[in-house]
């Protein structure tokens, strides 16, 4: 089997503009390629994230989650690479508050092993 490498980054780039997170994700993805050649790379979006004093709610900070989840599958494409979308995935599920710490923004046990069983069907799907 050929080894995989997951580009899923954990920090949403708040302080990049969208443009600026493309580039340099572009850049990584370049780099690994080039780098790496034997190697599947795999690409995941950045998850939501909600409001600290109102779990019912996403955190305003979407918008740019959203905007940079735009530029990681338009990256991907340019690459031909798969996207995971773990965004969707997490928005689906009825139970997203049950799945995240009381911050809004990391994942408890239950959330990390919801990705991981994203993540571990993709891969079964497509091996």
């Amino acid at each position: 089997t050929c080894e995989s490498i997951l580009l899923a980054l954990g920090g949403h780039g708040f302080h990049l503009t969208a443009e600026q997170f493309g580039q340099g994700f572009s850049k990584l993805v370049k780099f690994i390629k080039d780098n790496y050649p034997e190697k599947r790379i795999l690409t995941a979006t950045f998850i939501p994230i909600r409001k600290k004093d109102d779990h019912a709610c996403l955190s305003e900070y979407n918008a740019i989650i959203k905007a940079n989840n735009l530029q990681i599958k338009a990256v991907a494409k340019e690459f031909d690479l798969p996207v995971i979308d773990l965004y969707d995935k997490l928005l689906s599920r009825e139970d997203l508050s049950e799945l995240s710490h009381i911050d809004g923004v990391h994942l408890n046990d239950k959330g990390y092993r919801f990705l991981a069983e994203c993540v571990a069907d993709y891969l079964w799907d497509n091996e």
